[in-house]
């Protein structure tokens, strides 16, 4: 028996004209069946109060029926400042035309959406606002845009809309041949569109392949939000109430279960229907054929049926025939093959999408998203089939009679149910917290492609191509985007936070503190608003403000910070993390700038563990740790254990670090003054040349890293005994310090204290009193009053009153340096014996000789021991003795002291 041949929308509307209202609605939608392309026609032909019938929507009062829609705009007609050029397509709502800017502002080519005239209807209008402020409120990539709005000279209101060149998503993917990863892929970007929606309160309703539209470089963008809804954000529950007309108008293969029952939609929904468009992407057919089938039909079908998962359904219509070979061919596969592609993960990830209840289905777009790229990574989805228990429950459901006379089965089903129920709680419980895992993984994946592609537009943007010649430094290109940051990055404010706390990290490293503060403090106060002040994300920019500070020398500032930073992580990523080391070690150098050595050590011990744990012992984190332990190996006075612990660290790195890397120089730094410390100024020199060379040439003269090296060559050069170059460069690294850090900066005191140290040495008192008069006067202001930096200018202070015979004011000067050092080193530490050594001293210089002599007789061996006899505080003692020898009328014993250059 032969089908019997579609109506014609003239029959239909001929039909339907002998019937009473009510009847006529009711045949024209049961006429029109599932066919949309029938149903669009014979809205093109109704009369507005025929569509109202049809969408049951009542005529207002006084309100009189419209004559039948026959006319039409066409192409040079004027729509507001917009001429059109072609029709693009037209629904029972109106016309979507291809327009473009007539009034010479600019050449743009626009998508202008029309009302016809007869449906101006109170609804059509609440709908074509909705649209309107759906539009608005999405700004995304994927998403077609609204660009202007207005009413034509009749009234009749429009939407111009971005106009999008491209093919529907099912027929851009079979005439580029994508194979299965590259549908996924595309689609996953379908899916960022939509989630975007759904952050802003938005459910679209209607995302058919046609409502989506790839364009030629492959970027899918999102259309129609005709029928898309506001989610009422006063309800608890974000649902959404569907009218009639709603259900009327949606695409029927294309909506979920509770869509077509016309109950609440919430975002479940469109998880629903992306999973439908996901089915057809991957097997060429949809889950559902409901062609001729009447409502009440269509009903049961999607509501009540499960459709074969996605393998089954491609291969049970399509196995051994022409169309096979054909679908599989545009997915540049066999058939074979994309069988076994889309058997397992694919089949389940489908299937929850697209169960019937909202609750069972992925519990967002996003998760849906990041559940497919699980599965393209290779890695466990948090998609499975459907438990036995989960099925057995249904069965009981439907055949409670039959189950209730086999109690016995009933009751060993029972119990095979509650063991299958243990079993599955454990698998759900290990899918939560790799689904936790993943989700975290993802959400730091999408910031990085975001910043990603903010710095690679940046360095296109500074290519002479671009630029018409104009070749930009780091630091301009650091500056340009700061700036731009600020300005294009207003509406992105997580990567906006991103990207200034990266930027301001790479000033950090740069030695460039002024300029890095201020960044990272604007993406401390952006992630504390996006994430809340307990965030481990929030934490990790609490560290960099805290190190920030740190090198500022505002380490009340930044105690408070890196210490906030380091509760946060233990408390939410364990201690054994990695960005807990990292906060340990940052909070480490704090202890040691503000001289708590025996802090600093414990720390950055606590640091070496976790990193140790986590990367392995001979990680660079590692290597970098250690480093600093040999550097308070240096202060506590064992300059060979230091020296072995810098070669151990630099053997390290060079296998991880080109040979140019500025870590190697400065790591080179401190092996140099290892040996130094040691006597071996021969081996030395060579490698403090090569590191500042190496320095310089990589981060520039004004990186604090190549001055600290610089100030520990002026030092050596004072130990070898040339003085005029130790003056030159020192007085080059005072002047250095005070252009990058300011007058006032504990580094900037460092500095003078140690070129007052040069100058006491060489016998000019004045400008060495004044020098260090004015660097405890910059501790005062920055450092706490028992940091190392204060004993040991104290110490050099107090020598230059020794020298004038005030005998109070070195004792007092003494006193409060050695009280300083015993809070911090034992007794017979070289700092206590050297600052000692100056009572000694002043001692000789009142001719109480019997008092100095085992003062200064302790100091120096301490000293020779610890330091060496090339250092100059050991020369200073020993300068000192010989005189006292020589007073005391013991010239053989005042040669053996008296030190050689």
């Amino acid at each position: 028996m032969s089908a019997q041949p579609a109506p014609t929308p003239e029959e239909i509307l001929r039909r339907a004209a002998e019937l009473g209202p009510r009847e006529r609605a009711a045949y024209i939608r049961s006429a029109c069946g599932t066919d949309t392309a029938l149903f669009q026609s014979v809205l093109d032909r109704l009369s507005a109060a025929w569509l109202r019938e049809l969408t049951e929507e009542p005529l207002a009062e006084g309100e009189e029926a419209a004559e039948p829609l026959t006319t039409h705009h066409g192409p040079g007609e004027r729509i507001g400042p917009y001429q059109i050029l072609r029709v693009l397509g037209r629904g029972g709502m109106g016309e979507v035309y291809l327009c473009e800017r007539a009034d010479e502002q600019y050449h743009k080519q626009v998508a202008i959406k029309l009302v016809s005239r007869g449906v101006l209807s109170r609804q059509v209008q609440t709908r074509l606002r909705t649209e309107r402020q759906i539009l608005a409120t999405l700004d995304h990539p994927n998403i077609a845009r609204l660009l202007d709005g207005g009413a034509t000279t009749e009234g009749i209101p429009y939407l111009v809309l971005e106009y999008v060149e491209g093919e529907p998503i099912d027929e851009y993917c079979n005439s580029h041949h994508l194979g299965t990863a590259e549908r996924l892929r595309l689609f996953r970007v379908v899916c960022s569109a939509v989630q975007a929606a759904h952050r802003n309160l938005i459910v679209h309703r209607d995302l058919k392949p046609s409502n989506i539209l790839v364009t030629a470089d492959g970027t899918p963008k999102l259309l129609d939000f005709g029928i898309a809804k506001l989610l009422d954000v006063r309800q608890t529950s974000h649902t959404i109430a569907m009218t009639q007309a709603d259900v009327r108008i949606m695409t029927p293969d294309h909506a979920s279960p509770e869509q077509v029952r016309g109950e609440p939609v919430t975002t479940a929904s469109d998880v629903y229907v992306l999973g439908v468009l996901l089915y057809e992407l991957l097997c060429g057919q949809r889950p559902f054929q409901v062609t001729g089938l009447r409502f009440h039909e269509i009903e049961r079908l999607i509501c009540e049926q499960e459709p074969p998962p996605p393998s089954e359904a491609w291969t049970t219509a399509h196995v051994g025939s022409n169309e096979s070979q054909s679908i599989a061919a545009r997915r540049g596969s066999t058939p074979q093959r994309l069988r076994r592609e889309l058997t397992g993960d694919l089949d389940n990830i489908v299937m929850m999408a697209m169960r019937k209840e909202p609750e069972r289905r992925y519990g967002s777009v996003e998760q849906f998203s990041a559940d497919i790229d699980l599965h393209l990574r290779g890695m466990p989805v948090i998609a499975r089939r459907d438990t036995w228990d989960y099925r057995a429950r249904k069965f009981v459901a439907r055949h409670t009679l039959g189950v209730a006379l086999s109690g016995l089965f009933v009751l060993l089903l029972a119990g095979f149910a509650v063991s299958m129920y243990i079993q599955a709680e454990r698998l759900r419980a290990e899918r939560d917290r790799t689904k936790a895992q993943f989700e975290r993984a993802e959400a730091e994946r999408t910031r990085a492609e975001r910043v990603s592609g903010f710095l690679v537009d940046l360095f296109r943007r500074s290519d002479p191509w671009e630029t018409g010649g104009e070749n930009a430094t780091a630091l301009e290109l650091l500056e340009r985007g700061a700036r731009r940051i600020e300005t294009e990055l207003a509406n992105d404010p997580d990567t906006q936070a991103n990207l200034l706390d990266a930027i301001g990290r790479v000033y950090l490293a740069r030695g460039e503190t002024d300029n890095a503060l201020p960044l990272l403090d604007r993406a401390l106060r952006l992630r504390r608003e996006l994430y809340g002040s307990e965030h481990v994300i929030t934490a990790s920019s609490m560290q960099s403000v805290g190190t920030a500070h740190r090198h500022k020398g505002e380490f009340d500032q930044s105690r408070v910070l890196l210490e906030d930073a380091l509760r946060i992580q233990v408390q939410k990523l364990g201690e054994k993390n990695e960005m807990v080391a990292m906060t340990l070690d940052e909070l480490a150098r704090w202890y040691r700038d503000v001289g708590d050595l025996d802090g600093a050590e414990k720390t950055f011990r606590r640091s070496l563990d976790v990193f140790t744990v986590v990367d392995g012992a001979q990680s660079q984190q590692a290597a970098n740790v250690n480093n600093e332990l040999a550097t308070l190996l240096l202060y506590k006075g064992d300059p060979a254990a230091a020296e072995k612990l810098y070669r151990q660290v630099l053997d390290a790195d060079r296998v991880h670090l080109r040979a140019d890397h500025p870590r190697l120089a400065t790591e080179t730094t401190n092996l140099a003054i290892a040996l130094q410390m040691q006597g071996k100024l021969a081996e030395a020199e060579p490698l403090f040349k090569q590191s500042i060379e190496s320095l310089e040439r990589v981060l520039g003269r004004e990186h604090f890293d190549t001055i600290s090296a610089l100030s520990n060559y002026g030092w050596f050069l004072q130990v070898k005994g040339d003085m005029d170059g130790a003056e030159k460069v020192l007085r080059d690294v005072l002047a250095l310090d005070q252009k990058v850090q300011g007058r006032v900066h504990p580094y900037v005191g460092h500095d003078m204290s140690n070129l007052a140290d040069l100058l006491y040495e060489r016998g000019q008192f004045e400008e060495s009193e004044h020098l260090y008069r004015d660097a405890i006067e910059i501790y005062k202001a920055t450092l706490p009053d028992n940091h190392q930096y204060v004993a040991t200018t104290l110490t050099g202070l107090a020598r230059i009153f020794a020298e004038r015979g005030d005998t109070a004011r070195v004792s007092a000067l003494i006193d409060r340096a050695v009280g300083i050092w015993r809070k911090q080193l034992p007794d017979d530490h070289w700092q206590i014996a050297r600052s000692r050594a100056v009572l000694g001293r002043s001692l000789v210089q009142q001719g109480r000789f019997a008092d100095a002599e085992p003062i200064l007789l302790k100091s120096d061996a301490l000293l020779e021991k610890q330091r060496g006899l090339n250092d100059p505080g050991t020369r200073q003692v020993r300068s000192w003795l010989s005189q006292l020898y020589e007073q005391v009328g013991k010239p053989n014993v005042a040669a053996r002291y008296r030190p050689l250059r």
